[in-house]
C-alpha cells in the first residue's frame, strides 16, 4: 500500500466513525427534549431469576420492545426522528378537520334525505326504471 492509499483509508475510516457517532439518537434527541428528561432508551431486556416458569413464557408478558439496532446504533430510531422533523402536525390537523367536516355534511345530507323520504309515501320514493 502506498502512503496515499493509507491516508485515504484512515480518512475514510475517521469519516465513517464520525458518521456513526453523529447517528446516535439517544444523545441527540433525548438529552435536548424536556419531555424525555430523566427517561431512558430501552436497548436490551432480559428475564432473570425464573424458577417455576420458563423464560419464554414470561417474555410474552413483557409489553415493551427494545429498540432495534445495527452495529450498536439505533438507526431505526434515527429514521423515526428524521421523519418526525418533516411531520407538520398543524397541516395534518387542518386536513383532518376539513375531511371530518366533509363527512359530517354528507351524513347530515343523507339523514335529511332519509327523513324527507319517510315523510312522503314510500311508493313515491321508489323510482321505477322502465327498460
Amino acid at each position: 500500500m502506498t502512503k496515499k492509499s493509507i491516508y485515504h483509508f484512515v480518512l475514510f475510516f475517521a469519516g465513517f466513525a464520525l458518521f456513526l457517532v453523529s447517528c446516535k439518537p439517544s444523545l441527540r434527541y433525548f438529552s435536548n427534549d424536556p419531555k424525555y428528561k430523566g427517561k431512558y432508551l430501552l436497548t436490551k431486556q432480559s428475564v432473570q431469576g425464573t424458577k417455576k416458569l420458563s423464560e419464554d413464557e414470561l417474555s410474552t408478558y413483557i409489553k415493551q420492545k427494545s429498540n432495534r439496532n445495527i452495529l450498536g446504533f439505533q438507526i431505526y430510531l434515527s429514521f423515526y426522528y428524521f421523519g418526525k422533523s418533516w411531520y407538520d402536525t398543524v397541516a395534518l390537523q387542518k386536513q383532518y378537520n376539513h375531511q371530518e367536516a366533509s363527512f359530517n355534511r354528507r351524513i347530515e345530507k343523507a339523514k335529511k334525505e332519509k327523513t324527507d323520504c319517510v315523510k312522503r309515501k314510500i311508493s313515491a320514493c321508489l323510482k321505477v326504471i322502465k327498460i
